[in-house]
C-alpha cells in the first residue's frame, strides 16, 4: 500500500487549517493537485496570513464546534483532515469541556474515499 495518496483532483477538507501544521498541508494538497480545499478555522491560535492565496481554496473563519457548519457539510469532500486543536495548555486548563468539543467530540463529516494507513 501506497503511503504517498495522490490528492489530484480531490475535494478536501482541512479544519485548524490556518495553524502551522493546517496551513502547510493545504499547500501539500493544492501542490498535489487537489481541486478545491476547504479550510475551516476559528483563529483563535492561527493567523489569516498563513493562508495560501489560491483561487481553489475556501476558507471558513468558524469553530468547527458550530452545528450549522456541519450539517452542510454532509457529503462534500473526498477526504477530511481534522487539526483543529487549542494552542497550549491553559485553553484546555481553562475550559475542558470546549476543549474536548474541539479536539475530539467533535465529528468529521463522513467522506466518500478513506485510507486505511496506520496511525504511526
Amino acid at each position: 500500500m501506497s503511503t504517498d495518496p495522490s490528492f489530484a483532483g480531490a475535494r478536501v477538507l482541512v479544519t485548524g487549517g490556518a495553524g502551522f501544521v493546517g496551513s502547510n498541508l493545504v499547500r501539500l494538497l493544492l501542490g498535489s493537485g487537489a481541486r478545491h480545499v476547504h479550510i475551516v478555522d476559528n483563529l483563535l491560535s492561527a493567523e489569516r496570513a498563513n493562508l495560501p492565496d489560491d483561487a481553489r481554496t475556501r476558507f471558513s473563519e468558524i469553530s468547527i464546534t458550530d452545528d450549522a457548519l456541519l450539517a452542510g457539510l454532509a457529503d462534500e469532500y473526498d477526504y477530511a483532515f481534522h487539526l483543529a486543536t487549542y494552542h497550549g495548555n491553559q485553553s484546555s486548563i481553562h475550559d475542558p469541556r470546549e476543549t474536548r468539543k474541539t479536539t475530539g467530540g467533535t465529528p468529521v463529516p463522513p467522506c466518500k474515499h478513506r485510507t486505511q494507513t496506520p496511525l504511526a
